[in-house]
């Protein structure tokens, strides 16, 4: 099985080619509003270097969102052009998910926070227990205030806010994948209406 993961919906590109349970090729770049100027040829190098091209990968795992407008339309766009052109499979899963997964490793609850802007937060709480995972909170979008009295519900829980930690394994294996069979319906969550 062969599949590749993109997420670029915080200040981390991400992206990840994974065969039979082995990362073969990894990128976290930190950008600067760039991610558009990098995606393609991060993984084009990627394909470079690992003798692959797009059609060999069996599934596209996309970080659907929260986060920053044009980087979740961004890997989104990409994952539904190469899913769409190979004929593979598409999958999502929230961005905050892929954020978190390096440190969802043990039993825990585990409280990710994406910043957007003008004093709010992306967040949504996890818990961890007997390698299952449920949500305690969907992804929502709320004020920093409002974080901070969500954190105080959870005194016991792992915050995780603007250093991100990614584990391939956690995000193919996660239970809030989602597939989908149309890739021309997948829209991104931006949360976020207009202002």
């Amino acid at each position: 099985m062969k599949t590749m993961i993109l997420d670029t919906s915080s200040n981390v590109l991400y992206i990840s080619f994974v065969i039979d349970n082995k990362e073969i090729y990894k990128v976290e770049h930190i950008g600067k509003n760039d991610h558009s100027n990098n995606l393609i040829p991060l993984i084009k190098k990627g394909l470079m270097e690992t003798n692959l091209s797009i059609f060999d990968f069996d599934q596209f795992i996309v970080g659907i969102g929260p986060g920053s407008y044009t980087g979740v339309r961004l890997a989104l766009s990409v994952g539904k052009m190469f899913a769409w052109t190979a004929n593979k499979k598409l999958y999502t899963i929230s961005s905050l998910d892929i954020l978190s997964s390096g440190k969802r490793i043990s039993d825990g609850i585990y409280v990710t926070a994406l910043k957007a802007k003008r004093g709010f937060v992306y967040t949504n709480v996890i818990e961890r227990k007997d390698n299952s995972e449920k949500y305690l909170v969907t992804d929502t979008y709320m004020s920093d205030e409002d974080f901070t009295q969500l954190v105080n519900q959870f005194p016991q829980a792992v915050i995780i806010k603007d250093n991100y930690f990614f584990n391939f394994e956690n995000i193919i294996n996660s239970p809030f994948l989602q597939e989908h069979p149309d890739v021309h319906l997948v829209v991104p969550n931006y949360l976020r209406g207009a202002l």
